[in-house]
């Protein structure tokens, strides 16, 4: 029970450090960066901000809107755009406020386990991606999706501190609205799945691989639930049209020879070990955080 309690008191603390931080982070970012330029800053900036402003005006996704994305991020920008007007300014910082929370999310997670200090490591490491700060920024998909997916990962450190299930049901929850908005994020299933299954494995239970069964299975399910309901609110979404458009031959031979993107992202899959990884290797698993992000720095550069 004082193990439990003070589990929660540190996350506590570690959660509200991370938002100051992040806040601090998103305050700089308005101060400094260029959110209202004219000039496009991602590459597919015009292509999110035309879908959302056409849903906003009553158009459908799929039919007749053509899209080969996840619609969550849509339907978000859309509502922003139907509320405040159109414009370039409104959709970056909901992009900047998705990139805090990512920040934040990252930052309590790293601290829960292993205190300020590798939490503030964590987030430099996260700061200093290729790329970050441009995606930042711009009205695209990854920031918006790894955030999501990140808070899925903080519920789940916070149900194992805490042992309740209905912290792993809103991870599984928050998981499945960040795979509905870019796919791209079910580069951190196999972190979490790993960690639901030492969860299991460390429990008092005599049939820890029921146990373990059970927990992966509420998890998922959730996440499912989730999924289908997207899907049901959007009839004209097929998944060979999300999915198959990402693996034709055109596209192939586009992006052939431009790595960069996938090893930043595999640079934020290294820090999110840092949360998942079993207390056994902690001499191990800084020099692969370390090892990772340096070739995540030369792929990008």
């Amino acid at each position: 029970m004082t193990t439990l309690v003070q589990g929660v008191k540190s996350s506590r603390s570690s959660l509200a450090c991370a938002l100051l931080f992040a806040l601090a982070f998103a305050v700089v970012a308005v101060a400094t960066l260029p959110l209202r330029t004219a000039f496009e800053i991602g590459g597919d900036e015009g292509y999110e901000l035309m879908k959302g402003l056409l849903c906003s005006q009553g158009y459908q996704l799929y039919a007749p809107v053509w899209n080969d994305q996840p619609p969550l991020h849509t339907a978000l920008l859309s509502a922003l755009f139907r509320a405040f007007g159109p414009s370039a300014f409104a959709g970056r910082l909901l992009t900047l406020g998705f990139a805090s929370v990512l920040l934040a999310a990252l930052l309590a997670s790293v601290g829960t386990r292993e205190g300020t200090m590798a939490a503030l490591i964590a987030g430099g490491f996260l700061l200093g991606m290729p790329f970050f700060l441009m995606l930042s920024v711009s009205v695209m998909l990854e920031i918006p999706a790894f955030a999501v997916g990140l808070v899925s990962a903080w519920l789940l450190v916070q149900w194992v501190e805490r042992e309740r299930w209905t912290w792993l049901a809103l991870s599984g929850a928050f998981m499945g609205a960040a795979l509905m908005i870019k796919l791209t994020v079910a580069l951190l299933l196999p972190g979490m799945v790993v960690e639901i299954v030492l969860a299991g494995w460390r429990s008092k239970s005599e049939a820890r691989a029921t146990t373990i069964m059970r927990m992966l299975a509420v998890w998922a399910a959730v996440t499912a639930l989730v999924v289908a309901g997207a899907v049901w609110f959007s009839p004209g979404m097929t998944f060979g049209q999300i999915i198959g458009n990402h693996f034709n031959q055109a596209l192939r031979a586009a992006t052939a020879g431009n790595p960069g993107m996938t090893f930043s992202f595999t640079g934020l899959w290294s820090v999110f070990t840092v949360c998942s990884r079993p207390r056994w290797r902690f001499c191990c698993e800084p020099w692969t955080v370390v090892f990772r992000a340096f070739v995540c720095r030369l792929s990008g550069s």
